[in-house]
């Protein structure tokens, strides 16, 4: 669900596309062309901004035809009767209208889905209105619930984090309304809780969100920042204009191990560790904490890791409890005050590896365990103490409280914040390969892809801009721009244009680079409002 899950998660994707060829099923629901739609045996496109009403069609659907798993609800879940009135007033063939997905498309989904056991929903929020990102993962909740795919082996939500480490990051509180442990701000047992450990006084109202810090630095009501890293929304336009929040603020300070974008402003600068270079743990998307060994030693001496930086800084501010002398001190920390973290250290997730054979003929294995002797398994949370295993599958033991429930849901479409009365909306997409379009290699030094660009355009939208299919057009938006050749498809909504570029194209971009480090400004399938420009007669290349 709205993931480009093979560029951001290869290392599931290669798993997926390897159980569809063995005969699981696959539907994928996302506005953009994206590699697994190629793989899908189902792909909704609906029209960005009705994700959620197209969720509601689906729920709604299931218990009309009733599908759901009602015995295993009745004993495990609450809230399904306040779902069904909330639903009972949608319209399917209204939600069809206004998503683009054909009802024929939404009664297969419901039937493929309903039935399958077990069955895992993989989601991404990448281009979801923010407002709308409580009540999607709410209705991906129900769905999975309807169906009972919770606490049982293969099943399960899966929140495809951004970052290698995303996960780990909001289980320690680094998100603005939380503390660690997901314990909220705004509990205020747990905030009294947190600073008697901490011997500090917490402030009790949720901080800022990221777009919220941009624009208040950008006003000047943030006089200074830390940052730690490059991103590439700092130039694609996604925080508004960054530079000018950087050039806005009295004091910049920036940790990074390239001299990027937030670098190039920055008053201080501290040399930073690359992830090869510096040991820690990593948690993925399956809640696995993975130990981090440096493989390599730092080129530059004065570079450190961003914890020994924060405890440095710290002391030097006078406060206390920061005396850390290496990353297993700091997970220590993490077990003493994150209750699902309280069997977890250094030591045990050395200990507990798995032997391993090494790789031959007749032993095929990933060629990184060719020089291992041994896998660092790790250690799955929550891990409440050090003689805890772990917990390979959540809720198998039943839920907290005794049952699950549904909460109330607003079931409701969002446009695109920035969305002026002329603009389309673009929805990028990028695959690997597209059997029916022509490509020429040019063969070199470097190797490179031409072909002429395709944009998907609805034939009213066309006629009411005076474009003819074959005719050349440029695609502009916050960032950036494309031409390329229109072609009608029945499959575009109106007000919605798209284009397919191929992941050749942008590994031989990376290549030409300049950046130091290219991986970190990969550009993101990001749907953007948009202006359509018909070029001059001159330009057309019709096909």
């Amino acid at each position: 669900f709205n993931a480009n899950l093979t560029e951001e998660h290869n290392v599931l994707g290669v798993p997926i596309k390897r159980a569809v060829k063995n005969g699981t099923r696959l539907i994928v629901i996302d506005p953009r062309e994206v590699e697994l739609t190629r793989h899908a045996d189902l792909w909704l496109r609906p029209k960005p901004g009705t994700e959620l009403i197209l969720l509601a069609a689906i729920l709604k659907e299931m218990l009309d035809q009733g599908l759901e798993r009602r015995e295993w609800l009745e004993d495990n879940v609450l809230g399904v009767q306040g779902l069904r009135e909330t639903l009972a007033s949608f319209d399917i063939k209204s939600v069809s209208e206004e998503t683009g997905v054909p009802t024929e498309l939404l009664d297969k989904a419901v039937r493929m889905y309903a039935p399958a056991e077990p069955s895992s929903i993989l989601y991404a929020l990448d281009n979801i209105n923010p407002e709308l990102h409580d009540d999607v993962v709410q209705a991906l909740l129900a769905l999975s619930l309807l169906t009972g795919n919770l606490g049982s082996e293969s099943a399960g939500l899966f929140p495809l984090r951004r970052g290698a480490n995303e996960q780990g990051a909001w289980d320690v509180g680094c998100v603005p309304d939380f503390l660690p442990g997901y314990k909220a701000v705004s509990d205020s047992e747990s905030l009294r809780s947190f600073s008697d450990k901490w011997a500090v006084k917490l402030p009790s109202n949720p901080g800022l969100d990221i777009h919220a810090t941009f624009e208040k630095a950008a006003s000047g009501q943030i006089k200074a920042m830390f940052v730690v890293g490059d991103n590439s929304n700092f130039s694609n336009g996604e925080l508004g204009d960054a530079s000018a929040a950087f050039k806005a603020l009295e004091f910049l300070v920036v940790q990074d191990s390239f001299l990027g974008t937030s670098a190039q402003y920055a008053d201080v600068v501290f040399p930073r560790l690359t992830f090869a270079e510096k040991s820690g743990t990593y948690t993925n998307l399956e809640r696995r904490i993975q130990l981090l060994k440096p493989v390599i030693r730092p080129r530059n001496n004065s570079s450190r890791s961003e914890s020994t930086v924060f405890s440095d800084l710290a002391k030097a501010m006078n406060a206390t409890g920061f005396d850390f002398d290496s990353s297993a001190d700091v997970m220590d920390e993490i077990a003493g005050v994150v209750t699902i973290y309280g069997g977890v250290s250094h030591s045990r997730l050395e200990n507990e590896g798995q032997l391993v054979f090494r790789p031959d003929t007749s032993n095929p294995l990933p060629t990184q365990i060719l020089y291992s002797d041994r896998v660092l398994s790790g250690l799955q949370w929550p891990c409440v103490d050090s003689a805890n295993k772990g917990t390979p599958i959540l809720y198998a033991d039943g839920f907290p409280n005794g049952k699950a429930r549904i909460n109330s849901l607003n079931f409701r479409s969002a446009d695109l914040k920035d969305l002026k009365s002329d603009s389309f909306i673009f929805t990028p997409g990028r695959v690997l390969l597209q059997e029916n379009r022509e490509v020429k290699l040019v063969t070199g030094t470097r190797n490179q892809i031409e072909r002429d660009e395709v944009v998907e355009l609805h034939r009213e939208d066309a006629a009411m801009l005076d474009i003819e299919e074959g005719d050349l057009v440029e695609v502009q938006w916050v960032g950036g721009e494309m031409k390329g050749i229109v072609k009608f498809q029945d499959g575009i909504q109106r007000g919605v244009v798209a284009s397919t570029s191929l992941f050749g194209k942008l590994m031989v971009e990376l290549d030409k680079s300049s950046e130091p480090d290219p991986m970190s400004k990969v550009p993101e399938l990001t749907v953007a409002s948009a202006q359509l420009v018909k070029l001059p007669t001159g330009n057309s290349q019709k096909r």
